[in-house]
């Protein structure tokens, strides 16, 4: 359920604006409207975060909980001075245990702010942590300590100043806790409760900074904004509940971009600026020595900076087309809606250009591949590149008709040849389309479809691409257990069979479940123990016969009929592994080979002889 943060954020802006004006308009009410606004603000807050740790649970609970205790304090504070000003018209000063209750609640502040997020998990990012704190905290005391607090003991006196410094002092520390915090935290601040409580603080101290700087320069006209500062902090704090908390995976302490490298900065800026103002030479050097080395050291974290992005983009893209790749193809299909539409993309005919022009061909192939995908898939659409020769092409906001459409002109850009080094490359491709659900999933199946439709075209998938997915599951299941039938042709020739699926089918099918060996060599083991003629004949493929002549050997010699190996290619090779085995060959669409014909091995081509 969303919270209806903004709206009320909104609102109290307008409130604290409203306030402003009325409280320089109308000076002699002042204090009356302050009080008002102060004590309706802590108070009606402190109500609404208890019930909110009411009703949540976990770390909310203990996050509404000290939230609404601060609230409560300086609630308590407030209405010890404002019933009388609202009374009276004049405000008095608060009591010892006011003051205590009041600095009290700058506590839990800080406390509840600190609680949401966590700190970095690396050594590094602590110690980043750390020293950005030390940083600001030194660099805040040093402006406060020129600009309020020296003044304020010379005047008064330690002693008597005691909460006239306690409070600047506190301020200080909660100020530079506060910016620490903003900087790691800038992404899950926008529009949260994180972004509410870290900016009330940050304004209450600023204003807590201001009062004390301007009561000691005498500065008259600061009072309607100061006294606006506390209400709008006390108003924004009041409202954090309304807002949604960051997620679990943002809270980590991480500084990120140009801010979170800035904001360290500034109150080392604030120090620089009041050091120039001093006489001493040996302080102008020192504030220009620190503000070089600042310099330096910005330049360089920027650098840096750019580097991590590089890499980063570098990790989540194709190094050879500049494509989004695997990775973060697969992050955004995460977040792909129902209308969304995925096209996997196979080239065909790859592997031929990079065995005949070499891997260099190949390589300029598929990058000229990726650059056509994506001038006519547009700037809209994702193409990422899978690996190998696979693309994807991500749609979102596209019909079928049009996705169809641009299925087509896929197959027409990967179809245009390819000049390269003075040859020509051709390839096709298959297209499997998708859209809805298991994206991925559906096209991968379209794709599988369309390359056995004779590839060079596209296939969208259907309920029938799931049946047919799911009778080659049950197949692939059925061959690895060994179960199928085999029958035998009229000329005594071995065939498989499964169901309605013929021996072509089934091989395939093995093939791509890494399952050919094994069901070539049961094939043969059944053929040569099943068939009842006088001759068998058995087809068996030229990798099986390359490397399992001693298999072949043997399942000869245990089966003594008449033998003939059916190949659809004949190599030197296998001709001597047939021969060994005391088989007979035939070759597919040719015929027997006579025992005494004799197959030469490839020779070197003329482009590898010595040149005289």
């Amino acid at each position: 359920m969303r919270r209806p943060g903004r709206a009320f954020t909104t609102g109290g802006w307008v409130l604290s604006a409203c306030a402003l004006i009325g409280m320089a308009v109308f000076d002699h009410q002042a204090a009356r409207l302050y009080a008002v606004l102060m004590m309706a603000g802590t108070c009606a807050g402190a109500a609404l975060h208890t019930a909110y740790a009411m009703r949540s649970n976990g770390r909310e609970r203990r996050l509404w909980a000290l939230t609404a205790t601060a609230l409560a304090f300086w609630g308590y504070a407030e209405v010890s001075v404002g019933v009388s000003a609202v009374i009276h018209g004049v405000a008095p000063g608060r009591t010892v245990i006011a003051n205590l209750v009041n600095l009290g609640s700058l506590v839990l502040a800080v406390v509840a702010m600190l609680a949401i997020p966590t700190a970095p998990r690396t050594a590094a990012g602590r110690l980043r942590m750390i020293l950005d704190g030390v940083v600001a905290t030194s660099a805040l005391l040093g402006v406060v300590w020129a600009l309020a607090l020296a003044p304020m003991i010379r005047l008064e006196g330690a002693r008597n100043a005691i909460f006239d410094l306690a409070y600047p002092v506190l301020a200080v520390g909660v100020l530079a806790v506060a910016v620490i915090v903003y900087t790691g935290q800038a992404g899950a601040l926008r529009g949260g409760a994180m972004r509410a409580i870290t900016g009330g603080v940050l304004l209450v101290s600023l204003t807590l900074l201001v009062e004390v700087i301007g009561q000691v320069a005498g500065v008259t006209w600061l009072r309607p904004v100061v006294l606006d500062g506390y209400v709008s902090s006390a108003w924004l704090l009041a409202v954090a509940p309304l807002h949604e908390l960051p997620r679990e995976t943002e809270r980590e302490w991480r500084p990120a971009g140009l801010a979170a490298d800035l904001i360290p900065y500034v109150p080392v800026v604030a120090l620089l600026a009041v050091c120039v103002t001093m006489t001493s030479p040996l302080v102008w050097f020192g504030s220009l020595t620190v503000t070089a080395l600042m310099a330096r050291q910005f330049v360089a974290l920027r650098r840096n900076a750019a580097l991590a992005r590089d890499l980063a983009d570098q990790a989540v893209h194709d190094p050879l087309t500049g494509l989004p790749n695997r990775a973060l193809f697969a992050d955004t299909l995460r977040t792909a809606g129902p209308r969304s539409i995925l096209l996997m993309i196979d080239l065909d005919g790859f592997k031929a250009v990079n065995d005949t022009l070499g891997h260099a061909a190949g390589d300029h192939l598929l990058i000229v591949i990726g650059q056509r995908l994506s001038a006519v898939a547009g700037p809209s659409a994702l193409v990422a590149r899978l690996g190998g020769d696979e693309f994807a092409v991500l749609l979102h906001g596209r019909s079928v008709d049009e996705a169809s459409v641009l299925a087509s002109a896929v197959l027409a850009a990967c179809a245009e040849p390819v000049e390269i080094d003075g040859r020509t490359a051709v390839v096709g491709a298959s297209v499997g389309l998708a859209r809805g659900d298991s994206l991925a999933h559906h096209a991968d199946l379209a794709l599988y479809q369309a390359k056995q439709q004779g590839k060079s075209c596209y296939r969208w998938f259907g309920e029938e691409l799931v049946a047919a997915s799911r009778a080659r599951a049950e197949l692939v299941a059925e061959l690895s257990a060994g179960r199928f039938e085999l029958e035998f042709s009229p000329a005594g020739e071995a065939r498989l069979r499964w169901r309605d699926l013929g021996h072509e089918e089934i091989l395939e099918a093995a093939a791509e479940a890494g399952l050919l060996t094994d069901i070539e060599q049961a094939m043969l083991t059944a053929a040569l123990s099943r068939h009842p003629g006088d001759t068998v004949i058995v087809p068996l493929s030229t990798d099986f016969l390359t490397g399992h002549g001693v298999v072949l050997s043997r399942a000869l010699a245990a089966h003594p009929v008449p033998v003939l190996i059916k190949v659809s290619e004949v190599t030197a090779p296998v001709l001597h592994t047939l021969r060994l085995a005391g088989a007979r060959v035939l070759l597919d669409g040719y015929g027997e080979i006579p025992l005494g014909t004799r197959i030469a091995d490839p020779q070197p081509s003329d482009s590898c002889a010595p040149t005289s």
